[in-house]
């Protein structure tokens, strides 16, 4: 067994002279570093170069060849994990020489002849980094994105093949659409584009030929209407150089035929009347004639005014309406002008529009919408225009509030809108409902009727007064006059101002009843401090006789010390 301390010089010397075999190089360097070695690093020299891991991790005791199978080696330990059909390859189709650390990442070290013999397309001209546009699954379906050659592929672009646009190779191929379409343009009868730009994407786009945007606006005559959806050669059947852009010049024969109205004599700027839209409905301009045409006029056929022809037509409205004047029922228009236009409008005889301010009674609210006989049920001469007239049953039987001994001035409390709401002003009566008064309900106030209702609170609020605890008006002696502290809006919500802090500092539980202070029944306005405090008047007198105007009395008390400090 040799040693490690035989001669380095010697052994390199026999391995010039002879080629030991692959077996027995690795029996001699196993024989050096001992059986024990498991990383090549620990090998001084190794046929596939210095690694990271041990020759048993690939070869077996039983011989160096043929190796483990399946191989034990985890290429995901090096720079370059195994994906796709790069598990399935041979790995001296990627190592040939099986010096590992020799081999390039970069799949064009591996790939360089696959580039060279792409035909379809020819790589010719392109970059050499494969993943780019190719997968490690395999070369096809390739991902190549042609966004980046600065003529990104849209709509129908995305289909046709390569070579339809790159015949002559990838290098220099032009991106304006008539470089390759020129045989379209040149063949294109629907219309004739002789004379038109050869800037296809002016007219078309990636969809397709078909619709084609061409924008007519450029030619100096806009197309709206039924013109959009014209054939172009109906108004270019003689070419589209010198097509003339007046109506009557493409119309004449339209002009020539209309019957209804008859159009000789008519001008023949067919624009003055009719739209691009179609030649019905026509906008015939009726104001030129002195007879503006409004509501029911608009749509009324020419010939139902104009039977006798256009010339000379009366304007009045009883000349073409005398039978809808005679037959009016509804009501009997007998003895009424025959001006119809003070109570109908164009729109139609309904409804009327009669001035009712005429009679001296305006028409407002709900009386707008009742019908006429409502009021009229006996005729219209004669008709009373109070309220009472129409309405007692209504007066009679209300019952919220019963109206009798009530005004039967119904205008009082009612508006012409309806019954409800009621518009009673109940500042007539002295009491003026503000704050929770205007929720209530009126009987809540007037259970015993209307006439004679106490207007002062404490009549209808002795219940409240009685039942109240903080503080107990009944023991303290407060007043009845409510307003005195309350609001219409909230009893929680007193606004009694006492200024003198009764519940702060030295006053603090001192004091039992507001009596205590307030020593005049029923009066809160008379009230006393010297009755209270535990000193006497010589004390005060002595301590006070440096004050100017010092009296020994409440009022001067409070007037010094208004918030009850010294």
């Amino acid at each position: 067994m040799l040693r490690r301390s035989a001669a380095p010089n010697k052994l390199a010397s026999e391995r010039s002279n002879r080629t030991l075999s692959l077996a027995c190089f690795y029996a001699l360097l196993l024989c050096l570093v001992g059986p024990n070695a498991t990383r090549a690093t620990d090998i001084p020299e190794s046929p596939h170069g210095r690694q990271d891991i041990g020759c048993t991790y690939c070869h077996s005791e039983a011989g160096w060849t043929p190796l483990l199978d399946p191989l034990p080696f985890d290429h995901a330990s090096t720079r370059f994990e195994l994906r796709g059909s790069h598990q399935e390859t041979a790995c001296r189709s990627c190592h040939p020489s099986l010096v590992f650390s020799e081999a390039d990442s970069q799949c064009a070290s591996c790939h360089q002849s696959d580039f060279e013999n792409a035909a379809e397309p020819d790589h010719t001209g392109f970059e050499q980094s494969c993943a780019s546009c190719h997968t490690e699954d395999g070369w096809r379906p390739s991902s190549f994105d042609h966004n980046l050659t600065a003529f990104p592929l849209v709509a129908t672009h995305r289909t046709i093949d390569c070579a339809s646009c790159h015949t002559d190779g990838y290098a220099g191929t032009p991106t304006d659409c008539f470089s390759c379409h020129e045989s379209d343009y040149v063949g294109a009868s629907d219309p004739d584009h002789s004379g038109f730009s050869t800037t296809c994407e002016s007219c078309h786009s990636e969809n397709g030929w078909q619709p084609a945007n061409f924008d007519h606006n450029q030619t100096g005559f806009l197309l709206q209407g039924a013109h959009r959806t014209a054939d172009c050669a109906s108004c270019h059947a003689d070419g589209y150089a010198g097509t003339p852009t007046d109506c009557f010049s493409c119309h004449e024969s339209d002009y020539a035929g209309a019957s209804e109205p008859d159009h000789s004599g008519f001008a023949t700027t067919c624009e003055s009347c009719h739209s691009e839209n179609g030649w019905q409905p026509a906008n015939f301009d009726h104001n030129q004639t002195g007879f503006l045409l409004q509501g029911a006029h608009r749509t009324a056929d020419c010939a139902s005014c104009h039977a006798d022809g256009y010339a000379g037509t009366p304007t009045d409205c009883f000349s073409c309406h005398e039978s809808d004047y005679a037959g009016a029922s509804e009501p009997d228009h007998s003895g009424f002008p025959t001006t119809c236009e003070n109570c109908h409008g164009e729109n139609g005889w309904q409804p009327a529009n009669f001035d009712h301010n005429q009679t001296g009674f305006p028409l407002q609210g709900s009386h707008r919408a009742v019908a006429c006989e409502s009021c009229h049920a006996d005729g219209y001469a004669g008709t009373p225009s109070d309220c009472f007239s129409c309405h007692e049953s209504n007066y009679n039987a209300a019952q919220d509030p019963v109206h009798a001994g009530l005004p039967i001035n119904c205008e009082t409390c009612h508006s012409q809108v309806g019954w409800e709401p009621s518009s009673f002003s109940h500042n007539q009566t002295g009491f003026v409902l503000d704050g929770a008064h205007r929720q209530l309900d009126c009987i809540a106030c007037h259970d015993d009727g209307y006439a004679g209702t106490p207007s002062d609170c404490f009549s209808c609020h002795l219940a409240d007064y009685n039942n109240t605890n903080d503080p107990n008006h009944a023991a303290a002696g407060f007043p009845t006059t409510c307003e005195s502290c309350h609001n219409t809006t909230d009893w929680n919500d007193a606004d009694f101002n006492h200024d003198f802090p009764i519940n702060s500092g030295s006053h603090r539980r001192a004091w039992n009843d507001c009596s205590d202070c307030h020593i005049a029944p029923g009066n809160f306005q008379v009230f006393s401090c010297i009755d209270c405090h535990e000193h006497n008047r010589p004390d005060m007198d002595d301590e006070h006789d440096d004050v100017s105007g010092y009296v020994y009395q409440t009022a001067s008390c409070y007037s010094c010390h208004p918030d009850g400090e010294e």
